[in-house]
């Protein structure tokens, strides 16, 4: 992965990004969430880091991959990272927010009317419905794999929901989320976001397809989730359209939709 992000022997970082990016990890050396940004990186290069480090790190599934151990350019600023997900289940309010309040990258946005957002949920293939005679037998130990699930896909629907209401009025419009109900898709291996084999491929793909063709799920204000009348895919191909119509009004606008300082050409 190192090779891919080098030019000319130099290694790429956050401030190289064409466009603004925002990308979780979880510190164990401070017990906190950590996000790279290249609004941060812009700033300080005590919060720049190389793209290759950033990208090992929001994916180092733990028991899959190895924790990452790095520094910013400067070296001034380290973290022992882990997994994205773990810090964030569902980044879209953090997205959201650091859309408002990054005046430099965006500075016509005035408040949630002006964004459009594709949230994207990476479903349950396994299923997770208990019911009362199953789960009073359980102990300690069988509690552990459980409990991560609850915690982290509440913390979705949590998200998910809070950001429903903060769009309001403007949520059928500028909000798109997509989770697949996996719970009639059988079971796979615990590896299935890892497993290269071309079995696990064509499970995946499986998966997408049945995804695209299930009946989108929307919060509701001060209602919980309804069933939508259209599907994924058809959710899917009109944020597709909006995108295309974006593009055409920005391109008849004088000043840039999204502005950022030039980025250094040092060597690090």
């Amino acid at each position: 992965m190192k090779e891919v992000f080098m030019v000319n022997g130099r290694n790429l970082s956050l401030k190289d990004t064409l466009k603004p990016v925002l990308i979780p990890c979880y510190d164990l050396s401070t017990s906190g969430s950590f996000v790279f940004s290249r609004a941060d990186a812009l700033e300080s290069e005590s919060f720049n880091f190389r793209l290759w480090e950033v990208c090992r790190a929001t994916s180092a599934e733990p028991g899959v991959f190895d924790p990452v151990q790095m520094k910013s350019v400067d070296g001034k600023t380290c973290c022992l990272a882990v997994d994205g997900g773990l810090a964030m289940s569902n980044p879209t309010a953090a997205a959201i927010t650091h859309v408002l309040h990054n005046k430099q990258e965006f500075p016509f946005v005035r408040g949630v009317e002006d964004i459009l957002v594709l949230s994207l949920g990476t479903g349950q293939v396994l299923e997770g419905k208990y019911d009362f005679d199953q789960v009073k037998k359980w102990k300690g130990k069988d509690w552990v794999k459980p409990m991560g699930r609850i915690s982290g896909e509440s913390s979705s629907d949590m998200v998910d929901h809070a950001v429903a209401l903060a769009f309001g009025e403007k949520c059928s419009s500028n909000y798109v989320r997509i989770q697949a109900n996996c719970s009639n898709m059988g079971r796979y291996g615990a590896n299935l976001d890892s497993d290269p084999s071309p079995s696990n491929v064509k499970g995946l793909i499986g998966i997408a397809d049945e995804m695209l063709r299930q009946k989108n799920v929307e919060s509701v204000l001060f209602g919980g989730k309804r069933i939508g009348e259209q599907t994924n895919y058809e959710k899917l191909e009109w944020f597709a359209g909006e995108l295309v119509l974006e593009h055409q009004r920005r391109s008849c606008r004088i000043a840039p939709t999204v502005a950022f300082k030039q980025a250094t050409s040092k060597r690090h």
